[in-house]
């Protein structure tokens, strides 16, 4: 699990470049600098596809990268497309990425949905107890700052091995405990949200959308439409 977690994060750290390595390039102009309105852009895509909902928009990240815009057009059926950030004009469909969809899906639910999400915090909590426990265990031990974070000298294997082990857990602990916590926080990101409320005293609450009525049937038909939100 260690070994898959690690090699497909890796290739996540790139996902914005991959995506957009096929993606439309936007012409820099004196006049286009500022983005186009909200609802300028909910107007454009809802002329695009009007049986479409708009269901997320990726801002890009550099000034000739255009808007990257997901609607729900079925039930279970999305189209991405490129919107130009200065007009909203609709440039393009997104090319499908499957294999790296796949793996992001593989590092964030072990291609398990629901359940491997709820794996993945099981994995990032036991990390955590791992790297406390070995910081707990060296703290109450005999030690020495200076030669526990300094690299051994050359010597034979058996007598560098303690003293490498003890030293490079110690240096990765930080990154271990930083990985583990982000993870337990991805997988349950609503507990770890009201466990900082609770601790931070705070008293926002949030309202649950009200899907009471029998036109909004399942969590996808359930959202509303981009201008809608933009007149909100």
């Amino acid at each position: 699990f260690r070994r898959v977690l690690f090699r497909s994060g890796c290739i996540i750290v790139f996902r914005h470049n991959l995506e957009y390595r096929s993606a439309p390039r936007i012409a820099a102009a004196p006049g286009r600098v500022r983005p186009v309105d909200a609802a300028v852009l909910a107007n454009r895509i809802k002329l695009f596809r009007p049986d479409g909902t708009t269901t997320r928009i990726v801002f890009p990240e550099a000034a000739d990268e255009p808007l990257l815009v997901e609607l729900l057009v079925k039930p279970g059926q999305r189209l991405e497309i490129y919107c130009d950030p200065f007009t909203g004009a609709v440039i393009g469909a997104r090319k499908q990425t499957a294999w790296l969809d796949w793996i992001v899906s593989l590092h964030h639910n072990l291609l398990l949905g629901k359940l491997g999400r709820a794996m993945t915090g099981v994995i990032g909590i036991a990390l955590l107890l791992l790297s406390l426990s070995g910081l707990i265990n060296w703290l109450f031990g005999p030690r020495n700052w200076r030669t526990a974070l300094a690299l051994p000298y050359p010597g034979p294997l058996r007598r560098m091995a303690y003293p490498l082990h003890r030293s490079a857990g110690l240096w990765m602990n930080g990154i271990l405990i930083v990985i583990s916590v982000t993870g337990i926080g991805l997988a349950y990101a609503e507990t770890v949200k009201q466990l900082a409320d609770s601790i931070g005293g705070g008293t926002a609450r949030v309202r649950k959308a009200d899907r009471s009525s029998s036109a909004l049937k399942g969590e996808e038909s359930a959202a509303l439409p981009l201008e809608q939100y933009v007149s909100a």
